[in-house]
């Protein structure tokens, strides 16, 4: 939304009507600056989702929603590092009819451990947590939370200090549903939280965990059958280094004895290569519930559609162009492919038509060293519903599609394709961004790296006489120092490129914010 569109809509719609407004949604961290103050008066709130806040602003946020006595839903994503989280959590504990909380933080220090729940507790039944949470502050945490139904983690690490004596302080355990995304603690520990803490879960799912006794399938059977006689869905899935030929077959064979059959669980070993690395890749795969996958070498040979996953990740060719299973619900696509059709003797495109729908993508990320801007403009001119272009490269280099840009069918791809957001994490040259600008006019939030040339990037961006960039509204320049953003400000407002604007300047993501 551009900032003219905005002033429009807060004055004539939101103030009005703050007091009825049941859902806010706000990811413009202008728009958060020009709200957060008022959140108050918004009384009738249910649902609210931040994304973009600025650590600064986070306490007092926290002290408004506590005065909201509707407020159910709460989303909060932070772009600023800070020490701890743990007074943001206890403000969280707080508000009075929360019951669902998803928060991304990121924290730079070990946190000091929490106090065990004295007083009130929380009515949060739905905790998601995108950042580390250690070990020692996870079992104080779950005691301000005794309604508690399902915790989902990005990383879990640390150790066990003093908690294993305090469980009696915790109210109630009702935890039946676990995700971690990333498990960076002992199998020891492990088991010991289980033991102690969450006998009642019914759904455990764990994307990825340290090596080790993680990959025992035997130990893994002693623990559910022991403790876990209420868990009814398990997804596992581990990723590791390895050069012994032999590993692959031991360890999917401890996975296939007679209690996994009974339970129908069902694992795949594969192998897979990035660059001159060799992996193995261990998976569930029913019931697979997994929304992210990660497409190997021989990951899916066995499995004939997975309709869970939402994110594909394709590390290499060969893993797309031996692919047997279909992925019918694949929104997001992470691409680390070329398109060489003479290497591979078939177009990898024509083949990625066979395993998912691709005009149903929203959202491409390219991830190959150096990537192809051919590639790009041939999976545009299939995937024209998508919306999010990533661009996570170590260079980009094309001189034929360069040469493109007045062809008919370039010009029929541009205007078909319905990219808004492009976002680059590369030092790439301009010609290679006014390529991309050409091909998707209708770009409004860009991002891109700083570089000396920055003067000639934002002259080209910000000209009035681009029509190519006519609906752009919000810029992000990456890597930049103080000094680089007030050299970014210096040109962009003594040198008249806009008129109204706003620009800021965020120290830990080192971001210089343009919006207009």
């Amino acid at each position: 939304m551009s900032k003219s569109t905005f002033e429009y809509y807060h004055k004539q719609i939101l103030i009005p009507n703050q007091y009825q407004m049941k859902s806010l949604h706000l990811t413009n961290p202008f728009i958060i600056d020009s709200i957060w103050k008022s959140l108050s008066n918004f009384i009738q709130l249910q649902i609210l989702h931040l994304n973009n806040v600025d650590k600064r602003q986070l306490k007092n946020i926290f002290q408004d929603l506590i005065s909201l006595p509707k407020l159910s839903s709460l989303t909060i994503s932070c772009i600023e590092s800070m020490k701890t989280a743990n007074h943001y959590f206890l403000d969280i504990f707080r508000i009075p009819n929360l019951k669902y909380c998803k928060m991304k933080l990121i924290t730079s220090a070990h946190d000091e451990i929490l106090p065990f729940c004295s007083k009130n507790s929380s009515p949060i039944e739905h905790f998601s947590i995108e950042d580390n949470i250690y070990l020692e502050n996870l079992i104080p945490f779950l005691s301000y939370l005794p309604q508690l139904h399902r915790l989902s983690i990005d990383r879990l690490s640390g150790k066990f200090v003093n908690q294993i004596n305090n469980r009696n302080s915790i109210l109630s355990n009702n935890l039946t549903h676990l995700s971690i995304k990333k498990v960076m603690i002992s199998m020891n520990c492990f088991e010991i939280l289980i033991q102690n803490y969450f006998t009642r879960l019914q759904v455990l799912n764990i994307s990825r965990a340290c090596t080790g006794e993680y990959i025992n399938g035997f130990r893994w059977e002693r623990l559910i059958s022991t403790w876990l006689q209420q868990l009814r869905i398990f997804a596992l899935q581990i990723s590791f280094k390895t050069n012994d030929p032999l590993m692959r077959e031991n360890i999917i064979q401890q996975f296939q004895s007679p209690f996994w059959q009974e339970k129908q669980w069902f694992f795949v070993c594969s192998s897979y290569s990035i660059m001159f690395d060799s992996y193995i890749n261990l998976y569930s795969i029913n019931p697979y519930r997994k929304k992210y996958f990660l497409l190997g070498n021989e990951n899916t040979t066995e499995i004939d559609s997975m309709p869970s996953v939402i994110h594909l990740d394709i590390q290499c060719e060969n893993a797309l162009m031996n692919c047997q299973t279909y992925f019918p619900n694949v929104t997001k696509l992470t691409f680390a492919c070329s398109d060489n059709e003479e290497k591979n003797k078939v177009s990898l495109l024509s083949t990625l038509n066979h395993i998912l729908p691709v005009k149903q993508l929203t959202t491409l990320h390219f991830v190959r060293f150096y990537q192809s801007l051919t590639l790009i403009y041939k999976l545009l001119s299939i995937a024209s519903n998508v919306h999010t272009l990533t661009l996570r490269v170590g260079g980009i280099s094309d001189k034929d599609a360069m040469l493109n840009q007045q062809s008919e069918k370039f010009q029929i791809i541009s205007k078909i394709n319905h990219v808004r957001n492009i976002f680059i994490y590369n030092r790439c040259q301009l010609e290679h961004v006014e390529f991309l600008i050409h091909l998707c006019p209708r770009i409004e939030d860009l991002s891109f790296s700083m570089n000396s040339n920055i003067r000639s990037w934002l002259t080209f961006l910000l000209s009035q006489e681009n029509e190519n960039t006519r609906r752009l509204h919000s810029i992000r320049v990456t890597d930049t120092s103080k000094y680089d953003f007030n050299r970014i400000k210096t040109i962009v407002q003594y040198n008249n490129l806009l008129k109204n604007n706003m620009i800021k300047y965020t120290c830990h993501c080192k971001t210089t914010f343009i919006w207009w």
